[in-house]
């Protein structure tokens, strides 16, 4: 899995969308630049930077900066009910595939739900 929310191809059409003197449709969002830079764009140099310092390093753990942020959106109790030790350990066992969210209980309550939704389009 890639960095949630770092997919290249992702981050290049919401920058095109950004710098288009008409609106443009992007993740339910219309996006558009009021005042156009008469310039060519720089989308493809913002990709391949943001490409580069997301790479993971060799001395983390696969998956750890993944899981830092799944936890953010995690209801971080600490319960236990998934049957791991703390809510990091569930975030990085999602990013590695070993639980699923219905795992969570938490997660299942209305006031997590758009946690959830968030959680869920991330682990796409």
């Amino acid at each position: 899995m890639n960095a949630p929310g770092l997919n290249a191809k992702e981050v290049e059409k919401a920058v095109w969308s950004c710098y288009q003197e008409n609106p443009a449709e992007f993740r339910g969002y219309t996006l558009y630049d009021l005042g156009a830079y008469p310039e060519p764009p720089i989308c493809h140099k913002i990709i391949r930077e943001i490409s580069k310092s997301h790479e993971t390093p060799k001395t983390t753990k696969p998956g750890l900066g993944e899981a830092l942020l799944l936890h953010k959106l995690l209801p971080r109790t600490d319960c236990k009910e998934c049957h791991k030790p703390t809510c990091l350990a569930f975030a990085l066992d999602l990013v590695r595939g070993k639980v699923r969210l219905r795992d969570c209980p938490f997660l299942n309550q209305p006031e997590f739900a758009e946690n959830r939704q968030t959680l869920s389009k991330l682990l796409e």
